[in-house]
């Protein structure tokens, strides 16, 4: 995994929610219905496949094709050009069979776009609870 998003506990208790992520960013994307059709190494696709004891997602950050236009900042704003989506693989059984270092298609749906709310979404999922200050 790449990031645990976590929420703090009240001190010395556990951080709940959370979250663990793997980030994949893409520069030419494809999938001209209504998901992308990510070619992603079937090791990486089985850290992410199946139910874990902390829920585990996809962010999908699809990118300029030139790398100086993935950003613009300034002392206002830092923006990040294109977008950012989200998939789950919790309900998917891992293709062990598969080696590693093979290629597997994995859908992600372009409704699925990270945006604030949609990530409280995530960490937030049914029987968690948060108290925001």
């Amino acid at each position: 995994m790449d990031f645990s998003l976590k929420y703090p506990g009240a001190r010395g208790t556990k951080y709940l929610p959370q979250i663990d992520v793997q980030v994949k960013s893409w520069r030419r994307p494809t999938g001209p219905g209504e998901s992308w059709a990510y070619p992603m190494k079937a090791r990486h696709f089985q850290q992410l496949a199946g139910a874990f004891e902390i829920p585990r997602f996809l962010l999908l950050v699809v990118v300029p094709a030139d790398v100086r236009a993935y950003t613009q900042a300034d002392d206002e704003c830092l923006r990040l050009h294109r977008a950012c989506y989200w998939a789950s693989f919790a309900d998917v059984e891992p293709p062990w069979q598969l080696p590693g270092d093979t290629t597997v298609k994995v859908e992600v749906l372009k409704k699925n776009l990270l945006t604030a709310e949609a990530l409280l979404g995530l960490i937030l999922r049914p029987g968690a609870a948060l108290e925001v200050p």
